[in-house]
C-alpha cells in the first residue's frame, strides 16, 4: 500500500457497540424515561378527568334505568300478591322485557324491608340476599325516609357493573325492595377506548423515539464512534487512517475534519522525518567508509619492523579511540646504526 494511502473507518461496529456502554443507549434511555413521565402526567391530568366523566356517565345511565324500572314495575310491585310468587315474577319480567322497550335486565331480586328474600330471577337452588345487597337495602330505605330518595346506585367501574336498589311501598303495609345488578357495557367500551388511546400514544412516542435515536446516531453518535475508532488506530501507530465524514456544517463534522487534518499533518511530518533519517544514514555510511579508508592508510604508514640497533628493541602498538587517531610517530636511524 502506498505511504499516503488512507484507511477509511467503517460506519459502525457491532462488536464495539456491544462491548462498550453506548451513548445512544444512554440518551435513548433518558428520552424513554422522559416519555414515560410525559405519558404519566398526561394520564393523571386528562385520564383522571376522563375517568370522572365515564363514572358520571355510568351513574347517569344507571339513573335512567332506575327511572324506567320505577315507571314500569312500580304499579306491579306496589300491588303485588306475594302469595303467588311465580305469577309476580312473570308480571315483573313482562314489564321489564316488553317488545316495545327491553331494559336489558338479566337478573333481579325482590326483598322485604328487613332484607328477607321474596323472589329471585333467574331461579336459583338456594337464593339469598348477599351482605352487599343487605347493606344497600338498609341504605336505600334510610335515604328514602330521610331525603325521599327513590333509589340508590352503587356503580363498580372495575367490573363494569352497577347495583340498583329501589324501595317500593307495598299496599301501605311495608316495603318491597327491587334489586338488580346491570352491566355497564358502554362504560366498558369507553374505558377500553381510553386504554387503547394511551397504548396508541405510547406506540406513537416509541416510533418518534426510534426516529429520534436514528437521527441522533446518524448525526452525533455514529460520527463520534468513528472518531474514537480512528483515534485508537492513530494511538496504535496507524497513520493511514481517515475518518469518514458526512458533509454537514456542524461541530461534529468540523471536529472530524480537524482530526483528519491533524492525522495528515502527523503523517506528512513522519514521512519528512523518515526522509531526513534516511539521508543521515546515507551520509553516515559515506563517512564510515572514508574513515575505514583513512584507517587503512594510517596503519599502512606505520613501520612494521625496527631493525636499527643491536642494543635497543622497538615495538609498535596502535589503538585509536575511534577508527583513526590524530597522533603520528616513527623511529629514524642515524649514522653508525644509532
Amino acid at each position: 500500500m502506498p505511504e499516503n494511502s488512507e484507511t477509511p473507518i467503517a460506519q459502525n461496529s457491532a462488536k464495539s457497540f456491544l462491548k462498550r456502554r453506548s451513548l445512544l443507549l444512554y440518551i435513548s434511555t433518558v428520552y424513554l424515561g422522559l416519555t414515560l413521565v410525559n405519558v404519566l402526567i398526561f394520564w393523571i391530568v386528562t385520564g383522571s378527568n376522563q375517568m370522572e366523566l365515564i363514572t358520571r356517565k355510568a351513574f347517569l345511565e344507571s339513573e335512567k334505568l332506575a327511572y324506567n324500572i320505577i315507571e314500569k314495575t312500580g304499579p306491579v310491585i306496589r300491588t303485588a300478591n306475594l302469595v303467588d310468587k311465580s305469577q309476580l315474577r312473570t308480571q315483573i319480567l313482562n314489564t321489564l322485557k316488553s317488545e316495545k322497550d327491553n331494559l336489558g335486565i338479566e337478573n333481579f331480586k325482590l326483598a322485604s324491608g328487613d332484607a328477607a328474600l321474596v323472589l329471585a330471577f333467574p331461579q336459583q337452588k338456594d337464593p339469598s340476599i348477599s351482605e352487599t345487597e343487605s347493606r344497600a337495602i338498609y341504605k336505600a330505605l334510610q335515604l328514602k325516609e330521610q331525603k325521599d330518595l327513590r333509589y340508590i346506585i352503587d356503580a363498580n367501574i372495575t367490573n363494569y357493573t352497577a347495583l340498583i336498589v329501589i324501595p317500593f311501598n307495598w299496599l301501605n303495609q311495608g316495603e318491597l325492595v327491587f334489586i338488580t345488578t346491570v352491566r355497564l357495557n358502554a362504560v366498558k367500551n369507553e374505558l377500553n377506548g381510553l386504554i387503547n388511546l394511551a397504548l396508541a400514544m405510547m406506540a406513537i412516542l416509541l416510533v418518534v423515539q426510534s426516529i429520534f435515536g436514528f437521527v441522533l446516531y446518524r448525526r452525533l453518535v455514529g460520527p463520534l464512534r468513528r472518531l474514537v475508532t480512528g483515534a485508537r488506530s492513530v494511538s496504535s501507530g496507524d497513520l493511514k487512517v481517515q475518518v469518514e465524514n458526512v458533509k454537514k456544517d456542524d461541530e461534529v463534522s468540523e471536529l472530524i475534519y480537524t482530526f483528519n487534518d491533524m492525522v495528515k499533518a502527523i503523517r506528512d511530518r513522519n514521512i519528512e522525518l523518515q526522509n531526513v533519517n534516511k539521508d543521515l544514514q546515507e551520509k553516515d555510511l559515506m563517512i564510515q567508509n572514508e574513515l575505514d579508508m583513512a584507517q587503512g592508510i594510517q596503519k599502512g604508514i606505520m613501520p612494521e619492523e625496527f631493525d636499527f640497533s643491536d642494543r635497543l628493541a622497538f615495538s609498535l602498538y596502535y589503538s585509536p579511540l575511534t577508527k583513526i587517531s590524530g597522533d603520528y610517530y616513527d623511529v629514524f636511524q642515524l649514522k653508525g646504526r644509532k
